[in-house]
C-alpha cells in the first residue's frame, strides 16, 4: 500500500508527535492541534511511532519493520492516515531541485552588488538586437501594430494601475479586506467539482501544494502575529508558537523597502514534496509558476481596495521559514508581498 511513493524517499513527522494512552487502553496521538484517537493494536502503532520519531527514516527501513509485524496491512492503512491526516510527510533525499532551492536561498551566498547603468544599457542594447533580427525575418508578418489603447473593463483599469510601490498608502488594512486579498490570491472561489477546482490560479497536477501564511503588523482589529490563511474555511489560523521579531526588516535582504511601515506582509510557502513526487525535479518549476499566480492576483486586489504593493523574494530563507515554522513541516517560503 506504500508502493506509491519513491523508493528512495524519506519520512518524518510535519511537527513533534506524541503519543498518550488513555484509562481505556485508547492511544491518542498528538500533532500539533491535532489529536487522533485509534483504538488497536496500539503497541504496533506506538513501535512504528518510536520508530519515525528517530529523525527522518527512510521508506526502505519503514517497510523492513512492516514486514516483521503479524498485522502488516492494518499498519500500512495506519501509516497512510498519518499522512492523510498530515501528520506524516515524505521527500526525496537528494533532489537536485530540492539542493538549488537551498543553494540559491539568502544566507548560503551573497547579493551581487550590480551597476544600474550596466544592467539598463545590457537590456537595451539585447532588446535591439532582439527587435532588429525579428524584423527582418520573412516570418514577420505584422511589422508594427498600434499601441494598445485602454478599455473600460475594470481588469484593464486594474492593470493599468499596478505597479511596485517601496512606499506604503498609509491606508487602514482591515482584517475582512485582507481575508479578501488571500481569498483571491488561494481562496475557493466556488465549490470544487470533478473537473474544476474552484481556485482563481491554476496548479500542476490540480495538486494545490503552496499555503499562505502572513504576518501582521498594524492590521486593525486583529491582534500582531503570525498567522496562516485556510482557504477550504476562508479564515485566519494565529500560530501560537512564532512571534514577530523586533523588527521585521531583520527578515529581509532587500534593504530599500520600509518594511515595518507595512500592514502586512503575506508569505507564499510550498510543500514541494507532494509536486515533486508526480512531476520529478520539473516539479520545481510549477511550484514558482504557481506562487507567480498567486502573487499578481493578490497585488491586482491590492489595488482595487486602494491599497500599495510591493513583491520581494529578497529574504532571508533560513529566518523565515524559522519564524513561521515552515522547516518542521518540510515547508519552504518561496515570496512575499509587502501590503499597506
Amino acid at each position: 500500500m506504500l508502493s506509491h511513493l519513491a523508493k528512495d524517499c524519506v519520512v518524518a513527522f510535519t511537527q513533534p508527535t506524541t503519543y498518550q494512552i488513555d484509562k481505556l487502553g485508547k492511544l491518542h496521538i498528538f500533532c500539533g492541534e491535532l489529536d487522533i484517537e485509534y483504538q488497536q493494536n496500539t503497541d504496533d502503532f506506538i513501535a512504528i511511532i518510536k520508530l519515525i520519531s528517530k529523525g527522518p527514516i527512510k521508506l526502505a527501513t519503514v517497510e523492513k519493520h512492516l514486514n516483521t509485524i503479524k498485522h502488516k496491512k492494518l499498519l500500512e492503512e495506519f501509516i497512510l492516515s498519518l499522512f492523510e491526516l498530515g501528520i506524516l510527510y515524505w521527500y526525496m533525499r537528494g533532489s537536485e531541485a530540492l539542493k538549488f532551492h537551498k543553494t540559491s536561498s539568502f544566507g548560503h551566498f551573497q547579493e551581487i552588488a550590480f551597476d544600474q547603468i550596466l544592467l539598463n544599457n545590457l537590456n537595451e542594447t539585447h532588446s535591439l538586437l532582439f527587435n532588429q533580427e525579428y524584423a527582418h525575418s520573412n516570418r514577420c508578418i505584422y511589422k508594427k501594430l498600434p499601441f494598445q489603447k485602454s478599455s473600460k473593463s475594470n481588469l484593464n483599469e486594474l492593470l493599468s494601475n499596478r505597479y511596485s510601490s517601496r512606499d506604503f498608502s498609509g491606508r487602514a488594512l482591515t482584517p475582512r479586506t485582507l481575508k479578501y486579498l488571500l481569498w483571491t490570491g488561494y481562496g475557493l472561489m466556488q465549490k470544487p467539482t470533478k473537473d474544476r477546482s474552484g481556485r482563481a490560479v491554476p496548479s500542476a497536477g490540480g495538486i494545490y501544494p503552496l499555503r499562505l501564511y502572513f504576518a501582521n503588523l498594524n492590521i486593525r482589529g486583529l491582534k500582531k502575529g503570525i498567522y496562516y490563511y485556510c482557504p477550504q474555511c476562508n479564515a485566519f489560523i494565529e500560530s501560537i508558537m512564532h512571534d514577530l521579531p523586533c523588527d521585521i526588516n531583520d527578515w529581509f535582504r532587500t534593504k530599500h523597502i520600509k518594511y515595518n511601515t507595512a500592514k502586512a506582509i503575506i508569505f507564499i510557502a510550498a510543500f514541494p514534496h507532494s509536486t515533486l513526487s508526480k512531476y520529478g525535479e520539473r516539479g520545481y518549476r510549477y511550484l514558482l509558476f504557481e506562487a507567480g499566480h498567486i502573487a499578481q492576483n493578490i497585488t491586482l486586489a491590492a489595488i482595487e481596495k486602494g491599497l500599495n504593493s510591493i513583491c520581494v523574494g529578497g529574504f532571508d530563507d533560513d529566518k523565515v521559514n524559522m519564524a513561521l515554522g515552515l522547516s518542521n513541516r518540510g515547508e519552504a517560503a518561496l515570496y512575499s508581498i509587502a501590503i499597506g
